[in-house]
């Protein structure tokens, strides 16, 4: 079973492959990181190789990109390695019926648009603005 990877990390798939960007996604999901316009010598590229760190520099140089966390992704990647759902919640840092949640949602392979929250507002209060 393949899980396309999501929208927001789908180049750094393309340049360096599935397993290649899980790992890298694993270590720093959620950090943010310094992309240099040049990956040759820097390093990033000493940390996590040149296909990766030039992957992200031609696509964000010189900008603070926050890791994606792609929880979603990594669960159903997780599966079609094989793997147990107590396996799948340690590994994703998530309890059991997370993961269960996550399965359950539809998965298109790119990030949702997360709604946005309607603001309540009570007319009897003035306004402080």
């Amino acid at each position: 079973m393949t899980v396309p990877a999501p929208a927001n990390i789908e180049f750094l798939a393309q340049a360096v492959g599935d397993d290649a960007a899980l790992c890298f996604i694993e270590q720093l999901a959620g950090q943010e990181i310094f992309i240099p316009a040049v990956a040759a010598g820097s390093r990033l590229e000493t940390l996590y190789g040149p296909e990766i760190a030039s992957a992200l520099s031609s696509r964000y140089p010189k900008e603070m990109w926050r890791v994606p966390v792609c929880r979603d992704w990594r669960i159903r990647r997780y599966l079609a390695m094989g793997l147990t759902v107590n396996q799948i919640a340690a590994r994703a840092g998530v309890t059991s019926d997370s993961v269960y949640r996550s399965l359950r949602k539809p998965y298109r392979g790119k990030m949702a648009a997360r709604p946005e929250k309607p603001r309540y507002s009570d007319h009897r209060q003035i306004s402080l603005f």
